[in-house]
């Protein structure tokens, strides 16, 4: 697990385009508004409910468009 803060900036150019996008850790850190990677993993991505990342590529990402839905779903502000 890192704790690196989520300044890649390929993860912060995935975060804020449009469109359906599959989100690294890092790219759904920002999205969600988390402090950390590390913060996204262990506060956020665990949640009951948190959409179910896929593992087919060795590591793990989300489905932007799934990700957003939970949030307006009102589970999570973006200042998770």
């Amino acid at each position: 697990m890192t704790d690196r803060n989520p300044t890649d900036p390929v993860a912060m150019l995935a975060a804020m385009l449009d469109g359906d996008r599959w989100l690294n850790a890092e790219a759904c850190a920002i999205f969600v508004g988390a402090v950390s990677t590390r913060a996204f993993l262990e506060r956020i991505a665990c949640k009951p409910g948190f959409p179910k990342p896929n593992r087919k590529t060795g590591r793990p990402v989300w489905k932007r468009s799934e990700v957003d839905e939970w949030m307006e779903a009102g589970r999570v502000t973006r200042a998770a």
